[in-house]
Formats: C-alpha cells, sequence, structure tokens
C-alpha cells in the first residue's frame, strides 16, 4: 500500500507544473473611465420597486482588489489584475444585486452582473454569450432612461425551467441596474 501511494505522489509531482520564478504580468488599475461604468458609490443607498409595489432598499457596498491567475500550460506567467466588486445588499430577503469589472487580459474587459445564481455579461462585446438589444431609450421606474442593454440570460446552470430566476437584465451606464425581469414575470426595476 506504501508503495501505491508513494508511486502515485511521485506522479502526481513529476506531472504537475512547477515554477519556481514565474514571470509577473500586472495588467495595471481598472481605467476611472471604466469604473464609471458602474454608477454605484460605496455607502450609498439605491431602491427598487417590485411589481407588487413593495420597494427594497439595498446598501451598495463597492470594494477594489488584486488576484492573480497563472498560465497553466506555460507555467512561466503570473498574471495580476484588479478586480472592482459592488454589492447591493438588501434590507428585505431577497437576492443581492452584484456588478463587477476585471481585468485579467489586456484584450477584454470582463463586465457581469448577477441575482442570486444567474449571470449576466455586461461586456461591450456581442460575441459574449448572453443575448443583448441596445434600446435606445425606454421608459422604466417613471421616467426614460438612455442607450439601455436589454440582457437575457440564457444560462440556466441546471436549474429546472420551473424554478424563478433573474431572465432579463436592463442597464445603462448612467444609472445601473434598472430593471430585473424575472422567470415569472415579476419584476423589480429602479426606484428614484
Amino acid at each position: 500500500m506504501k508503495r501505491v501511494l508513494l508511486l502515485l505522489l511521485s506522479t502526481l509531482a513529476l506531472g504537475s507544473c512547477r515554477c519556481d520564478d514565474p514571470i509577473l504580468i500586472d495588467m495595471g488599475p481598472i481605467p476611472d473611465s471604466i469604473l464609471a461604468l458602474v454608477p454605484y458609490q460605496d455607502g450609498q443607498v439605491y431602491q427598487f420597486r417590485h411589481s407588487a409595489g413593495k420597494v427594497i432598499t439595498y446598501a451598495a457596498h463597492r470594494a477594489l482588489h488584486e488576484e492573480y491567475f497563472d498560465c497553466e500550460r506555460c507555467c512561466k506567467f503570473l498574471y495580476k489584475y484588479q478586480v472592482n466588486q459592488t454589492a447591493l445588499v438588501p434590507d428585505y430577503p431577497v437576492f443581492t444585486l452584484n456588478v463587477q469589472l476585471s481585468n485579467p487580459d489586456s484584450s477584454r474587459l470582463e463586465f457581469s452582473a448577477w441575482m442570486g445564481q444567474r449571470g449576466f455579461n455586461l461586456s461591450m462585446n456581442q460575441d459574449d454569450g448572453n443575448p443583448v438589444d441596445r434600446i435606445d431609450s425606454a421608459w422604466i421606474g417613471e421616467q426614460w432612461h438612455k442607450d439601455v442593454l436589454r440582457i437575457r440570460n440564457s444560462n440556466y446552470f441546471g436549474f429546472s425551467r420551473d424554478s424563478i430566476y433573474a431572465d432579463t437584465l436592463y442597464y445603462n451606464y448612467q444609472s445601473g441596474i434598472l430593471k430585473i425581469v424575472m422567470s415569472n414575470g415579476e419584476y423589480f426595476q429602479i426606484h428614484e
């Protein structure tokens, strides 16, 4: 038994990549112009009205931190990048709203939102996997909003189709999340 365990451990050690001194590649800070695409300010409160009339207050918690990832195939590079995470925490037992920006790659910026277990890619690219419609203006929350992104969630994450989940997200860069339409037709919209 000891030989089998020793053989297994040595095989794993030889097969794994070991880098003693990887080259650190710093992707730099997320530019302020990109950070401005998420309008929520740390410590501020924002309100959303449920389709049944209940107004829910969300407290914004925004933080910037650094993360690292390595190139598993080449085992020579360690990438350092920034993540700007905004969590809108409700005062009522519903899901937390999250918006995240990160720059793990010099060729793209990751910009996403999620509610509960459902995520949306808010990137500028049309090829990011989520169906995105760009709307010139939309009447949401008792006012007109310009340059609205309507993103439909096409990822079921293995949940049954009968469960309630965030189905469609309306977002713009000036106000943030404007409306969330749930799979059962209920919705939350900005309350200003």
